[in-house]
């Protein structure tokens, strides 16, 4: 389906999706069995330095509702590459030439975005061409939160995406080298020298208490390798904004944004989810409810045994981990205005939920 090396090479730049390659790309997707594209126009361009765009199609005669008339294009560049590092700038490339192709049941089937066509070249530049779904689906607008359906569709879709993948012998073989504990220790410590000043007393002394158990942290599998029990294919960056919204109630959500994927703790990913990306002011039983509504759906089939306790207590010890996001977002220089409200969040939801008392079985 897809070629990893392209005959035609990667694409370089948006402008160099011609109608010639777009119609060799749909043609190789087995999508259009007759007639060409004919036009390629940029509806919007966006990422870093230009990396990414919505593009739209027109065809030398009408094509069948399944041909895409829009699709979207991401691009690795050099530059990111140099600024992200190789393996990472890589990632999401490696989820669509791998990942999917080596699990089943089809990820298409849950919502992940269908790939047209993937390509890299030796020095590590690449493209993706995905199906766009902006005309079928819808996104809030960051950073309004979501309304309450949208937040439990969000819960229901994770805890069925987790619940499928649930301990599966096979993600062993899609493990990567997690990030090193003393990498991450190094980071969280430049970053709290950094904004120690902006903190209150409480907070400085929390996060002091919570960096000094990083390394427990780390050996009950919260943050390094997957424990024993309830790890599972994790987007890594699941937030309400990489979640788009069906117009029609009867199709699923659509999930973009793969670059952080991973074999992970499923209430470490919840926490990400809820803890860090959901609306603190609300009340704090609202929380207990959707973290029960993610175990009723993640248990309902009887394929996965997984105690209430036991996912509310990795919940909250995943949202002591949360206290290392804001200082990785410093440190990869994304804006205060992204990671200062996520550690706001997080001294919230860890007094709510009483986190304190945890704290001593990771020493």
């Amino acid at each position: 389906m897809w070629s990893f090396i392209a005959t035609d090479g990667v694409i370089p730049t948006i402008e160099a999706a011609t109608p010639h390659r777009m119609t060799r790309i749909l043609r190789d997707a087995q999508m259009l069995e007759s007639g060409r594209v004919t036009a390629v126009s940029i509806v919007q361009v966006g990422g870093q330095l230009r990396s990414a765009a919505r593009l739209a199609l027109k065809f030398s005669q009408p094509v069948p509702a399944h041909v895409p008339q829009r699709v979207y294009l991401k691009l690795v560049t050099p530059g990111m590459i140099r600024g992200r590092g190789h393996d990472r700038a890589l990632r999401e490339w490696e989820f669509y030439t791998s990942v999917t192709t080596a699990l089943t049941p089809s990820l298409l089937s849950m919502g992940v975005v269908r790939c047209l066509d993937a390509a890299a070249e030796a020095d590590g530049a690449a493209h993706l061409v995905l199906q766009d779904v902006s005309e079928t689906h819808t996104q809030p607008e960051w950073p309004i939160p979501p309304t309450q359906a949208e937040v439990e569709r969000a819960v229901d879709w994770a805890a069925g995406f987790h619940r499928t993948w649930w301990e599966q012998p096979r993600l062993h073989d899609l493990r990567r080298p997690n990030t090193s504990p003393e990498w991450l220790a190094a980071v969280a410590e430049r970053h709290l020298t950094a904004i120690s000043q902006q903190l209150s007393t409480v907070e400085r002394c929390r996060t002091r208490r919570v960096y000094d158990v990083i390394a427990g942290l780390w050996e009950r599998g919260t943050l390094g390798a997957p424990p024993r029990r309830a790890y599972t294919l994790t987007h890594g960056d699941l937030h309400f904004w990489n979640l788009l919204y069906p117009q029609a109630s009867t199709d699923s959500i659509a999930v973009i944004d793969w670059e952080d994927w991973k074999v992970g703790h499923a209430m470490t990913e919840m926490a990400y989810l809820i803890g860090l990306n959901w609306d603190r002011s609300r009340d704090p039983a609202e929380e207990v409810a959707l973290i029960k509504r993610y175990h009723s759906v993640l248990t309902a089939t009887g394929s996965v045994v997984y105690s209430w306790d036991d996912c509310w207590r990795d919940y909250r010890f995943g949202m002591i981990a949360m206290f290392t996001v804001p200082a990785v977002f410093w440190d990869r220089q994304l804006m205060a205005s992204v990671w200062w409200p996520h550690l706001k969040r997080i001294h919230a939801a860890y007094a709510q939920l009483e986190c304190d008392e945890l704290l001593a079985d990771l020493r």
